[in-house]
């Protein structure tokens, strides 16, 4: 649902459930999924919801956290409502990639410029 964009699903999940904790096979979360596909409403729900600041820079198996995967997939307003959430634009994955490489590797220039604000 995350992933998809179903607002209403995840708002369901999100309230019967520990919300940000739910984590798949390789630990992404409820806003790593949602961060990944661009889905910003969302990411705004989700952020909106968390209590725990720490959620925001939650990383997966693979070290990935929520702005990894946005910023890999050049979402930029979900970059934007990562970093005004505390996101860490720093916080290397479990290979030493960072948010600004991955963006930059994969040519989305304007999250790049993001990141640097």
């Amino acid at each position: 649902a995350a992933s998809t964009g179903w607002k209403k699903a995840v708002q369901l999940v999100f309230e019967r459930s520990s919300g940000l904790k739910l984590q798949n096979e390789v630990g992404q979360s409820l806003l790593s999924h949602a961060a990944r596909n661009g889905q910003l409403d969302v990411v705004s729900y989700l952020l909106k919801e968390d209590t725990i600041e720490s959620s925001v820079n939650q990383k997966d198996k693979s070290g990935c956290s929520p702005l990894f995967w946005a910023a890999s997939g050049g979402h930029e307003k979900v970059v934007e409502a990562l970093l005004l959430r505390g996101a860490d634009w720093k916080l290397p994955n479990n290979n030493s990639r960072q948010p600004l490489s991955q963006a930059s590797q994969n040519g989305h220039m304007s999250v790049v410029e993001k990141l640097l604000q």
